[in-house]
């Protein structure tokens, strides 16, 4: 699992021509034996935050490159507890 930007330089670039200007692919994964692809995006919003597809346009722009066989989004929501911020995972 790479950064984006470490692995456009490392990979992107030199193999399918993608850059490492800010595409809102946070990170990329390589599955083991397949040696796949797969663009990953994290969001973190407000808990009454509903995603709407503005929000991730430009990463299934970005991700639509030949180079990814799958993309991913993680999203998470703020909560706030005791003063402090828990992040959880929404399925």
């Amino acid at each position: 699992m790479w950064l984006f930007a470490d692995w456009a330089k490392e990979i992107g670039t030199p193999e399918f021509g993608i850059t490492a200007k800010d595409t809102c692919i946070d990170f990329v994964a390589r599955t083991r034996g397949t040696e796949e692809y797969h663009a990953i995006q994290c969001k973190c919003y407000d808990e009454h935050h509903r995603i709407m597809r503005r929000d991730i346009d430009s990463f299934f722009t970005a991700s639509g490159k030949k180079c990814f066989a799958q993309r991913l989004i993680g999203c998470w929501k703020a909560h706030l507890f005791s003063g402090e911020t828990v992040m959880s995972l929404v399925a």
